[in-house]
């Protein structure tokens, strides 16, 4: 039997019933196994102590050991030896850059382990504690194709049954091809694995033979000429740039600039492809550990202990509810500690940690933030929210939504020495014990080959060049250079720019094929972005949870260029909001600035779908580069009955508050008075609804426009309706409308109709 309030203790009725089930599916089916393996290891070695990994980071015996919290529990390790690897030598912010066969998992570290507290898997929503990772579909196996004039990566994998090309079980062209067929991988370095009998080395003829019919299907389709080096490089350039993109995401989410954070690669691939995304996110540096094939499981053996427990408290941030939320973090930190001494931790080696999730009342978007007074933790809310979002309101009331304890084991952080070398290495010398060729910007170059094993602290590399290790083969670039570190850790610096793939040369005036891809997915990634900053800062259900909502880019004549795969019915008619928002305000437009919009002659849907357009003027502010825009519903405008389009409506005016194309922001200062004109001015006036409306808190209320006297209801009723404006408040008349006796009539039949909340 599984129980919500166990499998998660929280707020969220659909959250928290998806994480019950998932429990109640997992954790059968691990238990067995957990207690199969147990009873072998006990009847071969005795009484041995058993640890299973956590999502959340931590370690926690069998019988601690729960389904819902094991599901990304390989990845979680590879954080953790991330930080423990790229911190031996002191404190640095880290990117996680997990590149294996299949995806490509990417994390950001600033001292702590990353974590969030509710995700999406696979369509189930989960409130469980877990290291924040994001994944993508772009790995080793990732197959290539050309498609639609465009050079694309994946999603689509080649497995390990039948893999790459190279591996020669008749595979399909993948990054590892690309890689081959460069020279970033020497054949006489890699394992003879490979082949029906598993004894043959990789096949370069086999992935050049894939690529060369790639290159055919593009000078057939599009008439373009591609040698096959030259195609692997293109598909090398739009794979890395999908990987960056995915790493400037997860940034974004943590309010953070990726340009400052060291790039720590790991798994079999990455090392291939670290210094072009470092390259990418505009980062100077790139550490190379030598255990990066295996550094999940290596994480795993550096972690500690953990027990969580977390609580709902719900109480506004004041004396009172600060005093509540201490009150119930005292029994968690009381109970996770004696779940860390249940499991044999030393109380000396415990310690405990408190922290608060905080959110802007209205909102149930949380921050996490470490448990402090109520005045700090109220500073600490508004510079997270800063930092993340770009603004704060600091006038606004803020709730503690769940407080949460964490016992840790304290365990050595510092990683071993795994320096093997005994003697100095000469990455320069003109005769290195070892070459390959590599094809290079249009080139094949002799290039060095060092051996991992070599390598001795204080040691210099310079690229490019070949660094082979048991577990991975890493490309050191052109423009890199670094040493190797005490720990054994290579720690590279970017000596000159790398070159960019958006940097345009003489062959970009016809259309390419890479930059398409590489473009496309970037504007596609922008939008992407977009929606994620509009739905962790709205209040409203209809954008948080119902996704009702879309974000687009368009060039400076209001033509689509790219849009995020949020709701399609917003998307064919946004461009003619754009457009009408550039008929009248072309001259106008300063940078800074913002239009609002949901006039259905302007491009519009129905009247609750909102259109805010945004220009992007140049680094002199002079000319429009191109418009961003969202489109989102909103419950609150008005008309004679909620929702939208009432069926009895005669006028447009029924529905709600039109709005033309209207300008709400100025050089980035929003017009405040405006947007009130909008919703509760003078009826008629930029088609504005004759219903009017005013924001009074956080709903909507009718008030009267010009006569005070004038109560109209707040609920539905039953009133005639008058086909005339009444002379005295200038609303249709009702029951309730005092100004009757000023000589406005009823009309013959009575008709029922609904006021807006």
């Amino acid at each position: 039997m599984i129980a919500s309030h166990a499998a998660a203790p929280l707020l969220g009725f659909v959250a928290r019933g998806d994480t019950t089930v998932a429990d109640a599916y997992l954790s059968p089916i691990l238990l067995r196994y957990t207690q199969t393996f147990r009873a072998s290891l006990r009847a071969a070695h005795g009484d041995a102590t058993v640890a299973f990994m956590q999502s959340n980071g931590g370690l926690v015996d069998a019988e601690g050991f729960r389904g819902v919290n094991g599901i990304l529990s390989g990845p979680a390790g590879g954080v953790v030896g991330m930080i423990a690897a790229g911190t031996a030598e002191g404190p640095r912010r880290l990117i996680g850059f997990d590149m294996g066969g299949t995806s490509t998992d990417v994390s950001l570290s600033t001292g702590d382990i990353p974590r969030r507290f509710a995700a999406e898997i696979d369509g189930v929503r989960l409130q469980t504690p877990m290291v924040d990772i994001t994944t993508i579909a772009a790995g080793g196996g990732s197959v290539l194709r050309f498609a639609d004039g465009r050079l694309q990566v994946g999603p689509a994998s080649a497995g390990a049954d039948p893999g790459p090309a190279c591996y020669r079980r008749n595979g399909p062209a993948t990054i590892t091809d690309c890689n081959v067929v460069l020279g970033r991988i020497p054949v006489e370095h890699f394992p003879h694995v490979f082949g029906p009998a598993g004894d043959q080395p990789i096949d370069p003829a086999a992935s050049r033979a894939r690529l060369a019919e790639l290159a055919a299907a593009a000078r057939d389709e599009a008439g373009l000429e591609y040698g096959v080096e030259a195609l692997a490089e293109a598909f090398l350039q739009v794979a890395c740039a999908r990987m960056a993109n995915a790493i400037r995401e997860l940034a974004l989410h943590h309010g953070e600039d990726p340009a400052r954070f060291g790039l720590l690669s790991f798994g079999g691939a990455a090392g291939q492809h670290a210094c072009a995304v470092a390259g990418l996110l505009g980062a100077d540096e790139v550490l190379l550990h030598p255990l990066a094939g295996v550094l999940s499981a290596y994480g795993i053996g550096l972690t500690g202990r953990r027990a969580i427990r977390r609580r709902t408290v719900e109480a506004a941030l004041d004396a009172a509810g600060h005093a509540a939320g201490r009150q119930a973090l005292q029994g968690l930190e009381a109970d996770a500690r004696d779940d860390l001494l249940r499991q044999g931790v030393a109380d000396s080696l415990v310690e405990v940690r408190g922290s608060a999730h905080v959110r802007l009342a209205g909102s149930d978007t949380t921050l996490e933030l470490p448990w402090q007074s109520a005045d700090t933790l109220r500073v600490a809310f508004f510079e997270a929210h800063r930092q993340l979002y770009g603004f704060a309101d600091e006038s606004a009331s803020l709730v503690i939504g769940s407080v949460m304890a964490e016992a840790i084991e304290r365990v050595a952080t510092a990683a071993p020495n795994l320096v093997t070398g005994k003697k100095p290495l000469s990455a320069d010398a003109a005769a290195p014990a070892a070459s390959a060729s590599v094809w290079i910007e249009g080139v094949s170059r002799t290039v060095p080959v060092v051996a991992r094993r070599d390598l001795a602290p204080g040691d210099q590399l310079h690229g490019p060049l070949l660094l082979c290790e048991d577990g991975a083969t890493s490309w050191i670039a052109p423009g890199w250079a670094g040493r190797v570190a005490p720990s054994g850790l290579v720690v590279l610096q970017r000596s000159q720019a790398a070159r960019g793939v958006t940097q345009p040369d003489a062959a970009a005036a016809a259309p390419d094929p890479m930059r398409l891809e590489v473009f496309n997915a970037l504007f596609m990634h922008v939008a992407e972005q977009m929606g994620a900053v509009l739905r962790h800062t709205a209040s409203s259900v209809n954008i948080k949870e119902r996704l009702d909502f879309s974000c687009a880019i368009f060039d400076a004549a209001a033509n689509l260029v790219a849009n995020a795969p949020h709701m399609p019915v917003h998307l064919g008619s946004m461009g003619a909001s754009v457009a009408a928002v550039l008929d009248s305000f072309g001259d106008e437009m300063r940078p800074g600035d913002a239009y609002l919009v949901n006039s259905p002659y302007a491009g519009g849907t129905h009247l609750p779908d909102m259109t805010v357009v945004s220009p992007v003027f140049d680094t002199a502010g002079v000319h429009v580069e191109f418009f961003t825009a969202s489109r989102a519903h909103h419950a609150d405008v008005g008309g004679i009955s909620p929702g939208s389009m009432p069926p009895d409506s005669r006028t447009i005016d029924d529905e709600g508050v039109l709005v033309a194309p209207t300008r709400i922001m100025r050089e980035g200062t929003l017009d405040d008075a405006r947007l009130r004109q909008l919703f509760c001015g003078n009826p008629g006036r930029h088609g504005i609804s004759r219903r009017t409306l005013r924001i009074c808190g956080r709903s909507w209320r009718p008030i009267p426009v010009a006569n005070g006297n004038c109560a109209a209801p707040r609920r539905t009723m039953a009133a005639p309706r008058c086909s005339r404006t009444c002379a005295t408040c200038r609303t249709t008349p009702n029951a309730a409308c005092a100004a009757r006796s000023a000589g406005c009539a009823p009309a013959a039949s009575a008709t029922r109709w609904t006021m807006a909340r």
